[in-house]
């Protein structure tokens, strides 16, 4: 995205289940592969990171609406980042919201939570598969 280590970006219509959360600052974490969306005004956040990171060929089929929506017509312009869930007892299942990514457009600071069309996509992808561990 940037060389900074924290970033606001304004979600006009939130995200799903805190629809009333306006602003959300994402910044480096401890964990080079990971960042951190956290919200402004709220003690709400998220571990965030991008589905390339482990999953090469995701491909998302996001509608263009959602793209026009924040306003990036151009690739440049796009960022692409998925919800980590942490809450699991053992770090090989720990899983990534593949269904619904979190879409940026890196220049003008607008975010989104979109749904992926793609029906292979899972709200709960493992991201450290067996034979990795």
């Amino acid at each position: 995205m940037r060389d900074e280590t924290s970033i606001k970006f304004k979600f006009p219509e939130g995200i799903l289940g805190f629809e009333d959360i306006k602003e959300f600052i994402i910044k480096d974490s401890e964990h080079k592969l990971f960042s951190i969306m956290q919200s402004v005004n709220e003690e709400i956040s998220f571990l965030v990171t991008s589905p390339f990171n482990f999953l090469e060929e995701y491909l998302p089929n996001i509608q263009e609406k959602d793209w026009l929506d924040i306003q990036a017509e151009n690739e440049d312009e796009r960022v692409i980042l998925c919800i980590i869930n942490m809450y699991v007892k053992n770090y090989k299942d720990i899983t990534a919201n593949l269904k619904a990514p979190i879409i940026l457009n890196k220049k003008k600071l607008i975010g989104k939570q979109a749904i992926s069309t793609n029906e292979e996509h899972y709200l709960r992808y493992r991201v450290f598969k067996e034979e990795s561990c």
